[in-house]
């Protein structure tokens, strides 16, 4: 005996139904476990710590409590809070103050009218800054992520890491886009 089940004006075996609704509770699980743009891009805020070198005396990782500032509106909510747990410390900031006592900074695009006076205040501290604002590290930013292809991608101006004592590592700097940014005079 056959076991039917009316859908619609079709009869259709039990069975059949039944492997339908656990491939499509499979398929609901597996996208459930997909992690979302900023999950990622929180992974690689907490990443980049073990790929740059602070200068001593600094305030460099593994001295103390780590810091990530985030300047602006926060596209990650509570997501970096849960990715950086134990490892890092988060602080925000608004519009109207200044990022410090984090080694990283990521700068919200809330904060491109002040992009150039913010990236001037932290030029020589030491801080990595971070964002993922298109033009970023031409304005002198040091990492920019770029979103293409449903894959995050690194642009990396090496020079203004430089300038704030920081020292890239080569695996860093070899899986990124590099860029140069303009001039002193046009910055």
């Amino acid at each position: 005996m056959e076991l039917l089940i009316q859908f619609g004006s079709y009869k259709v075996e039990r069975r059949i139904v039944l492997a339908l609704a656990l491939v499509a509770l499979a398929c609901a699980h597996l996208s459930a476990q997909v992690p979302n743009e900023y999950e990622v891009k929180a992974a690689f805020l907490v990443k980049f710590a073990s790929f740059v070198e602070w200068p001593e005396g600094a305030g460099a990782p593994g001295a103390g409590h780590r810091c990530i500032g985030v300047v602006g509106q926060d596209p990650f909510g509570q997501v970096l809070d849960d990715v950086v747990a134990r490892k890092f410390v988060v602080r925000r900031f608004r519009s109207d103050q200044e990022p410090v006592g984090c080694e990283i900074v990521f700068v919200g695009a809330s904060e491109r009218k002040r992009l150039g006076s913010l990236l001037e205040h932290l030029h020589h501290s030491a801080v990595l800054t971070v964002s993922d604002m298109p033009g970023f590290c031409e304005q002198g930013g040091m990492i920019n992520l770029t979103l293409g292809n449903n894959r995050i991608g690194l642009e990396i101006n090496p020079e203004a890491a430089a300038e704030s004592r920081l020292q890239l590592s080569s695996k860093l700097l070899g899986v990124a886009r590099i860029v140069r940014q303009p001039v002193q005079g046009s910055r």
